[in-house]
């Protein structure tokens, strides 16, 4: 029978989620890791915009960002949407002349980049987009409708959920102390609280 990888993934924050849950679909036998519980250390405190329109400074930089957009609506239609995924749009404005114009300069070399971007009044955005929105009603108001944000708490669950559907196991509040190494420099044990946990592959 072929041996099978055994990972131990040591926190299990959004980054450490997606590894996992990666790691368990391509037939690893995984172990989730967590001094706490999943998703409720940095990742429950981040605002996880999911956008490029803030990453003008160079043309590729803006691209990496376009590809991590795509990637997080593939990722939805994937795991299911569920409660972590709200691809609303973006909409924003500014208050003084310049940064009105800096605004609008922005909006046009995104839009020279093909990155979806439509410019209303304050007035349009009120009765198109948003009622309660205060704001003057000639002010410029861009809108890029195809950015999200990401609720991460939630998406670790759903990603944790779903390696632990297939097989995965999880270890919540057992912090690592101390890592075991092999003659040769490979990781063999975890040591835990809760025990130890074997890194050694399984047949």
């Amino acid at each position: 029978m072929k041996r099978s990888e055994r990972v131990a993934v040591i926190g299990v924050g959004v980054l450490g989620a997606s590894v996992g849950w990666n790691l368990s679909r391509l037939g690893a036998e995984v172990v989730f890791i967590d001094a706490g519980r999943p998703g409720e250390g940095v990742t429950n405190w981040s605002f996880s915009w999911v956008n490029a329109s803030n990453k003008t400074e160079r043309e590729s930089y803006f691209a990496l960002n376009v590809a991590g957009m795509a990637a997080h609506r593939e990722l939805a239609g994937t795991i299911g949407p569920d409660a972590w995924w709200y691809p609303s749009g973006h909409l924003r404005w500014a208050d003084d002349p310049a940064a009105q114009a800096k605004l609008l300069e922005t909006a046009e070399l995104l839009a020279g980049w093909n990155y979806r971007t439509e410019v209303y009044t304050g007035a349009e955005v009120r009765r198109r987009l948003e009622p309660a929105l205060t704001m003057p009603g000639e002010d410029p108001v861009v809108f890029h409708p195809d950015e999200a944000w990401v609720h991460g708490r939630h998406l670790v669950g759903r990603l944790v959920g779903q390696a632990v559907a297939s097989g995965a196991e999880l270890r919540s509040g057992a912090a690592v102390c101390d890592i075991g190494t092999g003659a040769d420099g490979s990781i063999q044990k975890l040591l835990c609280p809760m025990g130890a946990v074997s890194t050694s592959p399984s047949s």
